[in-house]
């Protein structure tokens, strides 16, 4: 005689199913804040990295060309960053110009100004949540609100030159290089 064997129904209830789900909404739920908050920290982080190696190269060019007071542009840094990098890559394609964007995130500006000041960053009001002033330091910072600057238009806006104290309208071709690569940014005395 020929035995069938009996299997008892397998799976998973619907309830079963449901409590897994539910469990892992409230697990990403808990961690999603804590992830977004560590990516911007990172990314401010990789902007004070960012500044810093604009101050070595400014002072590698003072030292290199004996020069004091002088306000170097991205032409004259770009052969302290190695070639194809970003920041090369950004440099280059400013042109002539002491102001410039980041090429990742909107709304923040990078001022190189002269070789006796830090170089200095406009934050467009972004990572004040994650970290405070003290983290920018001894670079200078502002974090005004930059809602109207624009990459694709022809006003940028005005961003105050923390070196000179001095209102700068930023206009595509200080940020970007366009039209020849013209600034119009300060110069020091």
């Amino acid at each position: 005689m020929i035995e069938k064997k009996v299997f008892p129904p397998g799976g998973f209830t619907l309830v079963e199913i449901m409590i897994v789900v539910s469990i892992l909404a409230l697990l990403a739920m808990v961690a999603t804040p804590g992830y977004l908050r560590a990516r911007k920290r990172s990314q401010a982080t990789t902007l004070l990295n960012t500044l810093r190696l604009l101050d070595a190269a400014k002072e590698l060019y003072a030292s290199d060309f004996n020069k004091t007071r002088v306000a170097p542009n991205s032409i004259d840094l770009r052969g302290y960053f190695k070639s194809g990098s970003t920041l090369y890559n950004t440099l280059v394609s400013n042109g002539a110009s002491t102001a410039f964007p980041d090429p990742k995130l909107a709304n923040v500006i990078f001022w190189i100004n002269s070789t006796d000041v830090y170089p200095s960053i406009e934050l467009g009001g972004a990572f004040l949540d994650v970290v405070d002033t003290a983290f920018w330091s001894p670079f200078n910072i502002s974090a005004g609100d930059t809602s109207g600057l624009m990459t694709n238009g022809a006003s940028l806006g005005t961003v105050t030159d923390v070196s000179t104290g001095a209102g700068n309208p930023i206009t595509q071709s200080a940020v970007s290089g366009a039209n020849g690569g013209t600034t119009t940014s300060s110069s020091l005395p």
